[in-house]
């Protein structure tokens, strides 16, 4: 017989499943010849997208036996948390205009799609218009293959009264829709676990509304799916798309205390078990039951060291010691998700997660994921930029990973693109092998950026530290891994520091430190540099005695190692010597400057940026010591420089802009000095942001000059915007917070509220007392103004 001849359509990107990507035809020549006995037809072609056939149906041909019957089952003991809104939106859908369009519950594998689906039955079923008229229709249909699919329409077909044309004449789906669309009772069809989208496409596709899911005009229809799976380009535009997100820590607790009470401890630690679970609905119900199990068997029965408290089960889990899914249930969860990933080409795509768990369970930048560097390990050989992104992409549609709100990746404004692992995929899939890849990309993503101080880095820098931090604690101790440590922590330390979260940087430092110290030994140059940043961290922090200490040690290791003359012995002894100046010990930082400057000249050059900065230091003290026509004449000697050198604009030549209107205020010149700082306060504010601490430091000066120059009102309108910026980003005991917490306490007592200025002045000098130490200049000059108003 004659057959049609196609040209072969292309392959869709998607690779797709069966009955999907058919396209129309041409006709052509085959000549068949057929021999024997033929039922029906016969199709000989050179390619077939996808045949239907209608005709007689064998025994063989039938659907399998299935129930469309809800598994109420299933609902005994279900604890659903969290989700009324959700259930409020479905259950009130029939009967809207949206409620004809598809509805797709959306999420990770265990979220809890399918129980969600099932209470919408069971409320359809017993309060919904339907139950109250006798009238209502509610079937479910398992839809994680073909065979299982198309036998439940089937079914839902004949109880709709489908004769054997429709059920056997190829048209089922056709007449099905048909049927629902005029069907005037209330009617609920599920399509639960519909995690393959190929399977939807029945003998249409899916996204066009001719697959086995379409969009309907029942006037009291609804039509649910739940599925991993949202990609909207599959799917098409006619369904109406829900998230169902993983629950939050309260809600988490009350299905663990559900389970278990408070036997196995109080709120608070289930809310944590429940936040280390990652509000996982299956893993916080196998928990629970785990741990009511335990407490249900007498002490003497219970195994030793097995855990009986939310406290004991999180703390099992950290240690490795006990598995998040219990039997495993989750682990057959995720590989199912990798599985259908796989099937669409991406055979990389295991590898990709196993590297994404190398990291820290915490936001990713998903830059860090350099095709440039990750594509050079041979996990990942051949595989291009797009496959990567590609893969990324269908983690997040199937809810491996989750793309993180800006506010939880590290700042708003950062234009950081962050993923995170959900914390039990992260546990399940980590690999050693991956791990100096991933200590490799932390190194090439901290080295992307400026210097750390640059207020542009800073966002990198925080969301950097705790991958660092799991680093320090997981990655193979190799002569390139520790190399590459080292120099993102440095960065990072930096520019934790620069940004003021100094005890961030002392948690990414101290135990890099106590690595470098086993393996190195406590004189190697690397470990000198290690312990010179700690130090950094404690100066930062106002722990200037301690600062002190280690400064004195690593500066006397390094004349020893290294030499007088080497640059880093020549920083660390600037270091020391802007501690002695923040100390208030002006005569040690004068000397020890005085000595520092021309050994920079002679080694660095006069307009190293190192030197300069020596300069500059130099400068302060002098105008601390009130010699302010040296301190003038230095600052400006610097200014040229900068200017000629980085810029007029550039951070540096505007910070010594800044000193030299201190040193103009200082010697009487008001007019002038304000001048100065209002221009130097425009182009920080622009260069920096208002709020970074050079720019703050540079309104608190021209309110200062305000107040000298009689404004009082205008001088309280500065500090009072600038306080609340200090005490929230830099905290209550910082030096910027405390001046201008002293400040403010002075315009207030020239404006007649003395009650309230003492109350201020107080407390600066309680907070000065206990940071500076009671002899510092600052703390006495506080001391003095609190004396004068008491």
């Amino acid at each position: 017989m004659a057959g049609a001849k196609p040209e072969r359509p292309a392959e869709r990107a998607d690779a797709p499943g069966p009955h999907q990507g058919r396209e129309a035809v041409g006709t052509g020549n085959v000549h068949n010849t057929l021999s024997g006995g033929q039922a029906d037809f016969v199709v000989q072609a050179q390619y077939v997208g996808t045949l239907y056939a209608a005709g007689p149906r064998t025994a063989q041909s039938e659907p399998a036996d299935v129930t469309v019957v809800p598994p109420w089952g299933e609902r005994e003991g279900l604890r659903l948390q969290g989700r009324d809104e959700l259930l409020r939106r479905l259950i009130t859908a029939a009967g809207g205009a949206w409620g004809r369009r598809v509805q797709v519950l959306h999420g990770l594998g265990g979220v809890g799609k399918t129980s969600l689906a099932l209470e919408v039955a069971h409320r359809f079923r017993t309060v919904g218009e339907g139950a109250r008229d006798g009238s209502g229709h509610v079937w479910w249909v398992q839809a994680h293959d073909t065979d299982r699919l198309a036998a439940g329409m089937h079914a839902v077909a004949a109880r709709l009264g489908a004769g054997h044309e429709a059920l056997s004449g190829g048209r089922l789906a056709d007449w099905l829709w048909q049927r629902l669309s005029d069907l005037p009772e209330h009617w609920l069809l599920v399509l639960d676990n519909a995690d393959d989208l190929a399977v939807l496409d029945g003998p249409g596709r899916l996204s066009s509304g001719t697959g086995w899911v379409r969009p309907h005009d029942a006037r009291r229809g609804l039509v649910m799916v739940t599925t991993r799976d949202p990609d909207p380009i599959r799917w098409g535009r006619h369904p109406r798309f829900h998230a169902v997100p993983v629950l939050s820590a309260n809600d988490g607790a009350r299905v663990l205390t559900g389970w278990a009470g408070p036997r196995a401890g109080g709120p608070g630690e289930a809310a944590s078990l429940a936040e280390r679970l990652g509000g996982l609905p299956i893993a916080l119900d196998t928990a629970g039951r785990y741990l009511a199990a335990v407490h249900d068997r007498p002490p003497i029965f219970r195994g030793p060291g097995e855990p009986d408290t939310y406290a004991g089960y999180q703390a099992a889990l950290d240690r490795g010691s006990l598995l998040g899914d219990g039997e495993g249930t989750l682990a057959g969860i995720w590989d199912m998700s990798l599985k259908l990933i796989e099937e669409r080409g991406r055979h990389h795509a295991r590898p990709l997660l196993q590297l994404l768990a190398c990291f820290a369970s915490a936001p990713l930048p998903v830059e860090m994921l350099d095709p440039r560097h990750v594509t050079g390990h041979e996990a990942f050989a051949g595989v291009s930029g797009k496959e990567l992104w590609d893969t990324l992409t269908s983690f997040r549609s199937l809810g491996l990973v989750l793309q993180v709100p800006a506010q939880r990746s590290a700042s708003a404004s950062s234009g950081i693109t962050a993923i995170a692992l959900h914390p039990l995929v992260h546990d399940g899939h980590q690999h050693p092998g991956l791990r100096p890849l991933a200590v490799g990309l932390l190194d090439a993503y901290a080295a992307r950026f400026g210097p750390p101080e640059s207020p542009a880095t800073w966002p990198h820098w925080t969301i950097l530290a705790p991958h660092l931090q799991n680093a320090l604690g997981t990655a193979p101790r190799g002569e390139e891994t520790f190399a590459a440590l080292q120099r993102a922590a440095t960065l990072t330390a930096r520019g934790l520091c620069a940004s003021r979260q100094a005890s961030l940087a002392e948690q990414v430092i101290e135990p890099f430190l106590a690595a470098l110290r086993r393996v190195r030994g406590e004189d190697h140059p690397d470990v000198l540099a290690a312990r010179r940043e700690l130090a950094l961290v404690h100066h930062t922090q106002g722990h200037h005695a301690l600062a002190r200490r280690t400064f004195d040690a690593v500066l006397d290791a390094q004349e020893h190692a290294l030499g007088v003359d080497h640059p880093l012995t020549l920083s660390t002894r600037q270091r020391l010597a802007r501690l002695l100046r923040d100390q208030g010990l002006r005569s040690e930082a004068r000397r020890a400057y005085d000595r520092l400057l021309p050994d920079c000249r002679r080694v660095l050059g006069r307009d190293h940026p190192d030197t300069l900065n020596v300069h500059n230091g130099l400068a302060m003290v002098l105008h601390d010591q009130g010699l302010h026509d040296k301190a003038r004449h230095s600052y400006a000697a610097v200014l040229a420089v900068q200017e000629r050198a980085l810029g007029p604009g550039h951070p540096d030549a505007l910070r010594t802009r800044h000193s030299l209107a201190r040193v103009l205020h200082y010697q009487g010149h008001h007019d002038q000095a304000r001048r100065e700082y209002e221009t130097v306060l425009a182009a920080q504010q622009g260069v920096l942001g208002a709020d970074h601490p050079t720019a703050l430091n540079t309104r608190h000066n021209l309110a200062l000059v305000l107040y000298d120059q009689g404004h009082p009102d205008q001088a309280r309108a500065h500090y009072e915007a600038v306080l609340p910026v200090w005490e929230g980003n830099w905290g209550r005991d910082n030096p910027g917070t405390l001046a201008t917490k002293h400040e403010l306490g002075r315009v207030l007592a020239s404006l007649g509220e003395t009650g309230e200025a003492v109350r201020i002045l107080q407390e600066v000098l309680a907070a000065r007392s206990r940071t500076l130490g009671p002899d510092h200049p600052d703390t006495q000059e506080t001391r003095a103004e609190v004396a004068r108003l008491s």
